[in-house]
C-alpha cells in the first residue's frame, strides 16, 4: 500500500516536469482578449503602449505578457513586439493582439492636426516619502478639437532630482527629501507644469 501511495506522489510530482513546461501542465484557455487604451487618438510622431489583458475559461483575468502584436496598416500606426505604437501618418488602423488563437484589437485614429496645449493632471499633488511616488498623465488639446491621452507621448521632466526623479511614462517617485518640485510634460514648443510637494 506504502508503495502505491508512493508511486501515485511520484507521478503527481513528475507530470508537470514532463509536460513541455509547468505553464503548459496548468494552462487555462483564453475566453477573450481585451486591448487598452480603448481607441486612441495619436498626433502623428507620438507613441501610444497598448497592453493585451486576457479573460479565461475559468472566468480569471490577466494582463498578457508576449501577446502577437499587428497593425492593419503600418504605413498609418506600426507597433512592435512589445506592444508600443508609433503613429506615422494621418488615418485610421486597427491595433490587435493575439495568442493560442484567441485575438482582440482596438482603432487607432491619427491625426497630423497640430497640438495646442498639454493639461497635467493630478494638479499640484503631495505626496508623502511613505507614499513613494505618483502617476501623472498628460491631456493634449489639438487644433482640430481633438482631446486625448498623450502621456506617452510627452518628454517628462523633474526640476529638483534631490525631491523626486520622473519617469518616460510619468511616474514620479520621491527620492527620499523633503521639498517640492516642478513636473513638466513638454511636446515640441509646448510645455506645462505642476507642482509635487513631498512631505515626510
Amino acid at each position: 500500500m506504502a508503495g502505491k501511495k508512493a508511486a501515485r506522489w511520484a507521478l503527481f510530482v513528475m507530470l508537470p516536469i514532463l509536460c513541455t513546461s509547468c505553464e503548459d501542465f496548468w494552462h487555462v484557455s483564453i475566453a477573450s482578449i481585451a486591448v487598452t487604451p480603448p481607441a486612441p487618438s495619436l498626433l502623428t510622431g507620438f507613441k501610444q503602449q497598448f497592453t493585451a489583458s486576457a479573460t479565461y475559461v475559468d472566468g480569471t483575468r490577466g494582463v498578457l505578457k508576449s501577446p502577437v502584436w499587428t497593425t492593419s496598416n503600418a504605413g498609418v500606426v506600426f507597433i512592435n513586439d512589445t506592444g508600443m505604437a508609433t503613429a506615422v501618418a494621418s488615418g485610421s488602423a486597427t491595433i490587435s493582439a493575439s495568442e493560442d488563437g484567441v485575438s482582440g484589437s482596438t482603432t487607432v485614429t491619427i491625426t497630423s492636426s497640430p497640438l495646442t496645449s498639454i493639461e497635467i493632471s493630478p494638479s499640484n499633488p503631495t505626496i508623502s516619502t511613505a507614499q513613494a511616488s505618483q502617476q501623472f498623465s498628460a491631456t493634449g488639446l489639438f487644433s482640430d478639437g481633438t482631446v486625448t491621452d498623450i502621456t506617452n507621448g510627452v518628454s517628462w521632466s523633474s526640476s529638483d532630482l534631490s525631491v523626486a526623479t520622473v519617469s518616460k511614462t510619468g511616474l514620479a517617485s520621491a527620492v527620499g527629501k523633503a521639498g517640492s518640485t516642478t513636473i513638466q510634460a513638454t511636446s515640441g514648443t509646448i510645455v506645462a507644469s505642476t507642482t509635487l510637494t513631498v512631505t515626510r
